[in-house]
């Protein structure tokens, strides 16, 4: 999945995975649970052997040797770009329709309500000769 060997991974560890938009914050708690020696899961941005970033899911374990001490972990790590491409487009397509929501309710409505309450006031028996007085000078 990353383009690295087993050996490379064994090697330069997960920092061989880290990049730009790698999320310090998420590889901090990924640290702390391992300090811990407790489970976590975190959703970073990672990058392959030839620089393409990815979104990963990753998940880790502890494992307990016979004595109960921790000797090593079993991580098991997910693609999850497409997922974080959809909720991306997701959240892009809300923006543009809360812009459009906004313009609508300040563009074209105040205007409009403008246009009829001048309409209602001038049609108003009251108001007429006012608003004729008004209108034509």
């Amino acid at each position: 999945m990353t383009g690295y060997t087993a050996e490379e991974i064994k090697a330069g560890g997960i920092d061989l995975l880290h990049g730009q938009q790698t999320d310090k914050l998420q590889i901090a708690k990924l640290s702390q649970a391992m300090r811990n020696q407790e489970s976590c899961a975190i959703e970073v941005v990672f990058y392959k052997k030839g620089g393409q970033p990815y979104w990963a899911s990753l998940a880790i374990a502890p494992v307990a040797n016979a004595d109960g001490q921790v000797n090593n972990y079993i991580a098991i790590e997910r693609d999850i770009t497409e997922r974080m491409n959809y909720l991306t487009a997701i959240e892009e397509q809300n923006k543009q329709l809360r812009d459009i929501a906004w313009s609508q309710s300040h563009i074209v409505r105040a205007p409009l309500a403008r246009i009829i309450g001048l309409t209602e006031m001038a049609t108003d028996a009251k108001n007429r000769n006012y608003c004729l007085r008004f209108c034509l000078s």
